[in-house]
């Protein structure tokens, strides 16, 4: 399933207020490695094209650009390029890979602190709006290898397309509330809203039918502690779910081919700031897992399923100038 947001949200933290006119810009890396093949709940690698899984391996760097307008309010623009590569059994009975690299889907959000920082430093919500431009090709071009051995011009797989083929509307919130004296509750959440169906990508299910440019949602939630004081040294854990819809928030059921799946994971991280620079590591891995068919699935064809990683890696850092 394709992963849009590439960096987590580091959690709730009151110094983490910037001033008026601050900039923040930062650089985050996501990777991950997929190639256990689930159909709803269970893994079945057997299920797999050819009785065998894909092997998809990801790499992905966001540049970020945050701008304090007020104490309240920010916007902020995210910049993602991606390399992604699919390893597959064909019928001709080979392996072949096929690769995809460039930018991938701009975002642009505004925020807004819902209390003034200055009279609540315990806790606040913010709350963002924003777009996705299809900035992103989502038709890479690769091959497709028949039982002979030729190949013929094919699109990949959604899972390494850079970009979903649509303009889309972002809705976020982050929460944050101290507990004790260096320890915080943290909640986080992400909602992409695609009013476009389908494109005019040819589904691998039926020639008549085309892919879908699906919702995408992640919510994160949990615990901080800052445990060296003196390093500014902060673990986190909570858990993070992932999921591709299988109805949209603008325009609802339809007919398009989609994978819809529910993915959690346990979510561990640290972060460490030391003057104006904060690095950050998490280390999600997966707990629970639901593929399920879309709303074109008819009893007879082969269900719905796909690939998953067992864990993620996020690196990321940012500096405040």
């Amino acid at each position: 399933m394709p992963i849009r947001f590439e960096s987590p949200s580091l959690g709730g933290r009151g110094d983490s207020y910037p001033d008026p006119g601050q900039l923040q810009v930062g650089i985050s890396y996501r990777y991950l490695s997929a190639s256990d093949f689930f159909v709803g709940r269970e893994q079945h690698d057997e299920l797999g094209p050819f009785g065998r899984p894909l092997d998809f391996k990801l790499h992905s760097f966001t540049a970020s650009v945050n701008y304090a307008l007020t104490e309240r309010f920010s916007v902020a623009l995210n910049i993602p390029f991606s390399t992604g590569e699919e390893t597959r059994l064909y019928p001709d009975r080979k392996y072949h890979t096929s690769s995809a690299s460039g930018i991938g889907d701009i975002h642009l959000v505004g925020s807004a602190w819902l209390w003034d920082p200055l009279n609540v430093p315990r806790g606040n919500i913010s709350l963002g709006l924003g777009m996705k431009a299809p900035t992103g090709s989502n038709k890479s071009p690769g091959y497709d290898w028949s039982a002979s051995g030729d190949s013929t011009p094919a699109t990949l797989d959604q899972a390494i397309q850079l970009g979903d083929g649509g303009w889309g509307v972002l809705f976020q919130a982050e929460a944050f509330r101290r507990i004790r004296d260096r320890s915080f509750a943290y909640a986080s959440g992400q909602y992409l809203a695609n009013p476009k169906e389908k494109t005019n990508i040819v589904s691998p299910r039926n020639p008549a039918q085309r892919l879908a440019v699906p919702d995408l949602y992640s919510v994160r939630a949990g615990l901080s502690s800052v445990i060296l004081p003196t390093r500014h040294v902060t673990l986190s854990l909570g858990m993070r779910q992932d999921a591709t819809t299988r109805a949209d928030l603008i325009g609802g059921k339809d007919l398009s081919f989609r994978r819809p799946a529910v993915v959690g994971y346990y979510d561990p991280g640290i972060s460490m700031t030391t003057g104006s620079n904060t690095f950050y590591v998490n280390v999600p891995t997966r707990a629970y897992q639901n593929f399920r068919n879309d709303y074109s699935y008819k009893p007879g064809e082969p269900v719905g399923g796909g690939d998953l990683a067992r864990y993620l890696v996020f690196v990321g850092y940012t500096h405040r100038f």
